[in-house]
């Protein structure tokens, strides 16, 4: 009986030893990017409620992230992509890879906006974000990842809903809006390397 005993105490022991030396849920990488290339990250907001300011921010924190984790060791600003942008006339918008070569980068992080928003509903507080995503090379024209249809990666990025309106002051819905724009970014650049599992990012599809 007491051998039965110091078996179970020790079972009681092995479950959270082992979870300590585990460590949380990883996902894996997206894809791998070739780290010598050079890479840039297009933020296309256009059609989406999605300031320049939350644009760049949303931005360098996927650069941020891709050159901390080394996923690549060169990093061109996403600003040189708006310089380019803004020579766009009567609505012919420039290529995504012809923007990548206007500014030199080997590789063009493509991320469509398609919805940024603090309210899903219009009065719960419920701060979403989808974007489409795809890897184009420069040189070649083609597109990296994701080889298969429809051709980008859905992201959906999602805060825990909380009860309320949403901020109506400037301050307030600017803060708001940045920790979303934040929360894109880092969502982006943990594409391409292992990351912990957090629930507030889902995956809609490839």
């Amino acid at each position: 009986m007491v051998y039965g005993c110091m078996l179970l105490a020790a079972c009681n022991i092995v479950g959270p030893g082992y979870y300590f030396l585990a460590g949380p849920e990883k996902a894996p990488a997206r894809y791998e990017i070739e780290p010598t290339k050079s890479v840039v990250v297009f933020l296309d907001a256009r059609g989406a409620t999605m300031d320049r300011m939350q644009r760049r921010h949303a931005a360098m924190v996927a650069e941020k992230l891709l050159l901390e984790k080394e996923v690549v060791v060169k990093v061109i600003s996403s600003e040189t992509v708006d310089a380019v942008v803004a020579q766009e006339r009567h609505g012919k918008l420039i290529g995504i890879v012809d923007v990548g070569t206007a500014v030199g980068a080997d590789l063009v992080l493509y991320v469509k906006v398609d919805r940024f928003t603090l309210s899903t509903d219009g009065t719960t507080f419920s701060p979403t974000s989808f974007a489409k995503i795809k890897l184009m090379e420069t040189a070649t024209k083609e597109r990296l990842w994701p080889k298969e249809d429809p051709g980008y990666y859905s992201l959906a990025v999602q805060q825990p809903v909380k009860q309320g309106d949403s901020p109506a002051t400037g301050p307030a819905r600017s803060a708001a809006e940045r920790t979303l724009a934040e929360r894109l970014g880092t969502a982006i650049a943990e594409l391409f390397y292992e990351h912990e599992v957090r629930p507030i990012r889902e995956r809609l599809g490839d």
